[in-house]
């Protein structure tokens, strides 16, 4: 991401991205690594990439002592050269005036010119004469004593290469990471340098030469020199006498400094503003409690325990499908699994919807087949439960229809008949009646299937005739009618007295429970109806015999009713509980029902059969069980 604030290394000014000078110090930046690129260097020294708008610099000419000395020229200190733009460097400062550079320095010295140097000419100057005193010092020993160090240089075009820098200024040649450090130099005799011997010593020619290039060596990857400068630099030369006078160094070891790097203030105060407004805003927003975190979700257990299916059932069984239901204890998937008996299984379509009722249809079965099925629920968890069932179709669909026989008309009365027949398969029972051959009334279905049927008609007018037709329906749904002109006719009209023969008249009276007995309810059953009182000997003496019929006769075949109109309910409560008797006694308070049947005689029993007709009737006590016994089964 390209930023958006460029400082400068030198003087730590803000620019903007881009721009070729600080604004600030008008240092020349690199439009890549931003760093700091001395005016003359078409490469950027750091990382090589060429500066853009570069123009080759104009060539100085660096003038020698002796060029000064023949202009008139008087400058006691050495003069020196920076190793980037060749400006002079004042040997108190250190600091190059024009491009910045702070490090070691290269004196203006006479050397011998090689093929890819250039030398500048300066006038000629007179040498100065030796004097007897002083050993006499040539120009090689002048150069041989000159403040020359061993600095690195580029292969390629020869031009400085400083120790903190990868890539030459000039050519841009990536020339190695090594670092130099300069070689210590022995200082010559006092007798060479002393002050007498130094003013003997003839000024250089004013010639300007450049450094020796140097090679780099492939196995040690560090900088080494041609062989012509290998034997001048095998053993250390002396420093210059005058900068030896000037600084009183002795021996001096001359390293590059490494690059200034200062502190990026402008960086630590938007990072420390940064951090300011984040603390305002986490403060803002949690400490007014804008934002309220929501609460973990309570921990749900993992379910590991499959459906139960219970109470299965297979229903609506036909030759060619069945449905099939169960319950299960969660809501769960449905599905149903049927294995033919060759081992051949399908499956019906999964119902995906979970459900508690679970109801499966099964189709495309064969007849008279006995088929295995598998029950198969799954709930939201993913636990299967499975239960197994047979199944059995029915055979070739059944179109007969099943065949009525033997229709019999039994128990005619004046208001009730029963009619029965039989079937050659099991059906159902109807039949449908009435005074003329489009009947118009119909009993109830009766759903049992049996081959044996009876039904019962009521509610007839007396001596009246009925037409009637049954109806049976098998298991597969086929209809039997019978035939058509089938009658019956009722008993005409029984008169209501208490003569033998006669319809018994109804009554509804109160037992001692108080609960309501009425006579036509009993219709069905045998009737014995006994006039009694307590005080009655009689009475006393054929009640043994009754409660041993009441205890003999189920309740199905024979109701006894004592009628009493004498005693009140507590005299009677206290006979029957003293006698042990349990047969029902009714209370006639006001004699209605004595005056119904003309009772004058204590005891007289009433014998009424199924139909409500009074068939025998006995005045008087009787003399054994055998004897009730006896008339009941007449009856």
């Amino acid at each position: 991401m390209q930023p958006k604030i460029i400082l400068c290394p030198r003087c730590h000014a803000q620019n903007a991205p881009g721009e070729p000078f600080c604004r600030n110090c008008h240092a020349r930046l690199c439009s890549e690594c931003h760093s700091v690129v001395p005016p003359q260097s078409r490469y950027c020294p750091k990382c090589g990439k060429e500066v853009r708008n570069w123009k080759p610099p104009d060539k100085v000419q660096q003038q020698s002592f002796a060029s000064q000395q023949f202009r008139g020229v008087s400058d006691t200190k050495p003069q020196y050269t920076c190793p980037q733009c060749g400006a002079h460097i004042d040997t108190a400062s250190g600091h190059c005036p024009r491009c910045g550079f702070l490090g070691h320095m290269q004196h203006v010295e006479t050397q011998q010119q090689t093929p890819d140097t250039a030398s500048v000419e300066a006038p000629s100057v007179a040498p100065r004469a030796a004097s007897p005193e002083s050993p006499h010092v040539t120009e090689q020993q002048f150069r041989g004593v000159s403040d020359t160090r061993l600095q690195p240089t580029c292969p390629r075009c020869g031009a400085f290469v400083p120790s903190y820098s990868r890539y030459c200024s000039k050519c841009g040649n990536l020339c190695g990471t090594g670092r130099y450090v300069g070689m210590r130099r022995q200082m010559p005799s006092a007798a060479l340098w002393a002050p007498s011997a130094l003013s003997q010593i003839s000024p250089p020619t004013d010639e300007v030469t450049y450094a020796e290039p140097r090679v780099r060596s492939s196995a040690s990857q560090d900088w080494m020199l041609p062989d012509a400068a290998a034997k001048e630099w095998s053993t250390p030369s002396p420093r210059s006498p005058l900068l030896q006078e000037i600084t009183g160094a002795r021996t001096r070891e001359w390293i590059s400094p490494p690059p200034v790097r200062r502190f990026p203030v402008g960086t630590l105060l938007t990072i420390l503003l940064l951090l300011a407004g984040v603390s305002a805003l986490g403060y803002y927003v949690f400490g007014q409690n804008v934002i309220e975190w929501p609460s973990p979700p309570p921990h749900i257990p993992v379910d590991t325990t499959p459906p139960i299916i219970q109470s299965v059932s297979v229903s609506s069984i036909t030759e060619a499908s069945a449905v099939t239901t169960w319950v299960t204890d969660e809501p769960s998937t449905s599905q149903v699994m049927v294995c033919h008996p060759d081992g051949t299984c399908t499956w019906t379509q999964p119902d995906e919807t979970p459900v508690t009722n679970h109801s499966v249809t099964l189709s495309n079965l064969e007849p008279d087949t006995t088929y295995h099925l598998t029950l198969i629920s799954k709930d939201e968890s993913g636990n299967e439960a499975t239960s197994d069932r047979e199944l059995t179709t029915l055979g070739q669909a059944d179109t007969t229809p099943p065949l009525i026989s033997e229709v019999n008309i039994s128990n005619i009365t004046e208001t009730s008949a029963t009619i029965t027949w039989e079937t050659d398969e099991d059906a159902t029972s109807q039949v449908e009646y009435g005074i003329t051959d489009a009947y118009g009334s119909t009993t109830s279905w009766d759903e049992e299937l049996t081959t044996g049927h009876s039904v019962t008609l009521s509610e007839l007018e007396p001596d009246t005739t009925y037409h009637f037709r049954l109806k049976s329906i098998d298991a597969s749904g086929n209809e039997a009618m019978s035939e058509t002109g089938q009658i019956f006719e009722t008993l005409p009209p029984v008169p209501v007295s208490p003569e033998v023969g006669s319809r018994a008249p109804n009554f509804t009276l109160y037992n001692l429970d108080g609960e309501e007995i009425t006579l036509a309810n009993l219709q069905g059953k045998i009737v014995m109806v006994n006039f009694w009182f307590a005080s009655c000997a009689p009475c006393q003496q054929e009640m043994p015999y009754i409660q041993a019929v009441s205890d003999n006769w189920s309740d199905e075949e024979l109701a006894i009713l004592a009628i009493n109109r004498i005693d009140s309910a507590g005299t009677i409560r206290s006979f029957m509980d003293s006698k042990g008797y349990t047969f029902p006694v009714l209370l006639d308070s006001v004699g209605a029902v004595h005056a119904y049947y003309d009772v004058s005689k204590w005891p007289t029993t009433f014998f009424i059969d199924a139909e409500g007709i009074i068939r025998e009737v006995e005045v008087g006590r009787f003399h054994s069980q055998e004897e009730i016994g006896s008339i009941l089964e007449s009856l």
